[in-house]
């Protein structure tokens, strides 16, 4: 099994609900990074152009969160947010929003694959608190019907969903790629990913 994660380099998320079947992609907010870049080794822009879009290719976005780095509850970044194309998300239509300055470098690339005859599409962006807190609870419940713990529930869970709080996508800049019934290591999209992602930006972070 891999887990194709990866992160912007013009801007990854663990044990995510799509781990078994899906590629996550994140870019990650430099202005929460303990060791922030002074304003004089900044870059100055050079530009670059990405389909139909023109960016500057040393824009970063770069923020921590995982198990030991987690969001507070309140945690609000609706401000950041915009909804992109039904066209571009795999399987149901709910959960169609994702970080905006983000999603151009996204899209490019997911255009990009597309007209190589890649099959794309996203499963899982931007999630709020209560609803990654839904999903861990609805897991641990099932878990403790079938005979565990709570504890022993909620530690079987923490291994296939993020807990509340430390998953990459409450900040919209994370999203999940294509369900499969296979690992998602063997199939055209992973390949794809693999040798062109670093042209738009993102590099892989895990593999599992």
């Amino acid at each position: 099994l891999t887990v194709f994660i990866i992160t912007s380099i013009t801007g990854g998320d663990n044990n995510d609900t799509n781990s078994q079947d899906s590629s996550n992609i994140s870019q990650v907010d430099s202005e929460n990074q303990s060791s922030e870049t002074s304003s004089k080794d900044e870059k100055a822009p050079e530009y670059v152009t990405f389909g139909d879009f023109t960016a500057d290719k040393n824009y970063e976005r770069l923020i921590l969160v995982n198990i030991k780095n987690p969001l507070p509850e309140d945690y609000d970044y609706t401000d950041n947010l915009m909804t992109f194309p039904e066209s571009y998300k795999w399987g149901s239509k709910e959960y169609l929003q994702i970080d905006k300055d983000m999603w151009p470098y996204l899209k490019a690339m997911m255009d990009a694959a597309r007209a190589d005859g890649i099959e794309i599409g996203i499963t899982s962006p931007f999630r709020d608190y209560n609803t990654q807190k839904n999903l861990f609870n609805n897991k641990v419940q099932s878990l403790m019907q079938s005979g565990l713990s709570k504890e022993a529930a909620e530690k079987e869970t923490a291994t296939k969903i993020a807990v509340p709080g430390t998953s990459e996508h409450h900040t919209g800049l994370a999203v999940d790629f294509n369900g499969t019934s296979t690992s998602f290591e063997n199939t055209a999209a992973f390949s794809w990913l693999k040798k062109n992602a670093e042209n738009y930006g993102f590099i892989m972070r895990y593999s599992a």
